[in-house]
């Protein structure tokens, strides 16, 4: 597969995708490959990484209730809301920047492990927005990202 540049929004997003492919496939022959600590990793370089300006405007046109509909997993939002592709995304960011993030498990199998973000004003004493959803999710929500910021740079 030819790359483009991974100082390129999707060069880096399609390099993210390789290699959470490669870890998924790595487990099914070594029980020590750890697919939930990629597919968080992967969301990390994907909502952190400065994306370009088109990217950020469609996010923006996206709604929560459209991508439900076209298939995309839904994070379970518990406190707070977001509007939008954009909106979620700058909560995801803020959550792990700040390491706002825990686990339910230590379990090796995505689908068994709850992933909850929280995204904190300062000096608040309680978080402003709550959000889960499992890690096998979370994996489907970053490989729909991807090919959505691929979609949108070509």
């Amino acid at each position: 597969m030819t790359h483009a540049s991974r100082n390129a929004s999707e060069g880096f997003a399609q390099r993210t995708r390789e290699n959470l492919e490669l870890i998924c496939t790595a487990a099914t022959h070594n029980p020590h490959a750890h697919i939930v600590t990629q597919v968080v990793n992967s969301m990390l370089g994907l909502v952190v990484f400065p994306w370009e300006a088109d990217v950020l405007d469609r996010a923006k046109q996206l709604t929560l209730p459209d991508l439900a509909q076209d298939g995309w997993p839904q994070f379970n939002i518990v406190n707070g809301s977001c509007q939008n592709l954009d909106e979620l995304i700058h909560r995801l960011r803020n959550a792990v920047a700040h390491r706002h993030i825990t686990f339910s498990c230590d379990s090796l199998i995505p689908r068994e492990v709850g992933v909850r973000f929280e995204d904190w004003k300062k000096g608040a004493s309680l978080p402003h927005w709550v959000a889960s959803i499992n890690a096998e999710d979370l994996r489907n929500f970053c490989l729909r990202f991807t090919t959505f910021v691929e979609e949108v740079v070509v």
